[in-house]
């Protein structure tokens, strides 16, 4: 469940996003073929980033009135990702989601305060502030505590879940980062037996990443 936290749950409920879905296509996707056994993937242009996706997966991208934030949603069959970042079964969903570090003062999970110390904090610190699972989550059991990770060289964080939710387990994994102010977060959201093409569509878009 990406975001559902503060990323798809908080941000689209506190942040009026304009939907323009394939608003980064033009000039920004290209299609790279990869050699045996690499995917083929499509770029994914940030304000703050770079990354590749597998390139048969769908795009939609949300931003926000003012430019300052942006949600991009990605799923594995095309069907589309709820706003929660939670995929219709059968489908991999992957939401991605940039803003300023700032933006916390203001957004916060449900039942949370917002973060007024956001501007200096390291990955792992604003991991709570951001991430969490659905609220109608059940049985939600954290399979990776917190940790430190790396994005394209850059201090990050991750965790997972696993949980139950309209009587479907999923597992959800994090890595979120911060860089010159700029807060980004990836989160996979799939069923058990999808996992293992979801990590590699994660380990995709982790290895690809650049940012600006």
């Amino acid at each position: 469940m990406t975001v559902r936290q503060l990323t798809a749950a908080a941000m689209v409920a506190m942040i009026p996003l304009a939907i323009a879905a394939g608003f980064l296509l033009t000039g920004s996707e290209r299609e790279t073929e990869g050699g045996r056994g690499e995917t083929t993937t499509k770029t994914l242009r940030g304000d703050s980033f770079t990354t590749a996706y597998p390139s048969s997966w769908r795009l939609t991208a949300e931003q926000s009135p003012t430019g300052e934030g942006a949600r991009y949603r990605l799923s594995s069959t095309g069907a589309q990702i709820d706003g929660l970042g939670i995929p219709p079964a059968g489908t991999i969903g992957v939401t991605i989601v940039e803003m300023p570090t700032s933006a916390l003062s203001a957004l916060h999970l449900k039942g949370a305060k917002p973060d007024r110390a956001a501007a200096r904090q390291n990955a792992i610190e604003l991991l709570p502030h951001v991430i969490g699972v659905p609220g109608a989550a059940q049985g939600v059991i954290r399979v990776v505590s917190p940790r430190a990770t790396s994005l394209d060289g850059v201090n990050a964080a991750e965790e997972a879940y696993t949980y139950n939710l309209a009587a479907r387990e999923l597992v959800q994994m994090d890595v979120l980062s911060v860089r010159d102010g700029r807060l980004a977060f990836v989160e996979l959201d799939t069923e058990p037996t999808l996992t293992h093409v979801g990590r590699g569509a994660l380990a995709t878009i982790i290895g690809h990443w650049r940012w600006h």
